[in-house]
């Protein structure tokens, strides 16, 4: 874990179009779920909601602030936890 003093300046999290994007896909989730759609819809939904999760996760990854030795660190211990 990084001490106070190893800390970037700004370790907040920047997310582009926060409040726009969560709003639509809320906003679209709740169409699907409220119109009755085909097996070909909900497919072409599924692939479209992976795609956007994938993306999330890699650009978040790629672009975060964090030192890559630290990211390494982290998910090494996450994965080794026991209790």
């Amino acid at each position: 874990m990084l001490e106070p003093e190893e800390l970037p300046h700004e370790t907040a999290f920047k997310c582009p179009c926060v409040p726009l994007i969560p709003c639509l896909g809320i906003v679209f989730n709740f169409i699907l779920c409220t119109v009755g759609v085909g097996k070909m819809e909900w497919l072409l939904f599924l692939l479209f909601e992976f795609t956007g999760f994938l993306f999330y996760i890699l650009y978040g990854y790629k672009n975060s602030l964090m030192p890559a030795k630290v990211r390494r660190h982290n998910l090494r211990n996450s994965l080794n936890y026991s209790t």
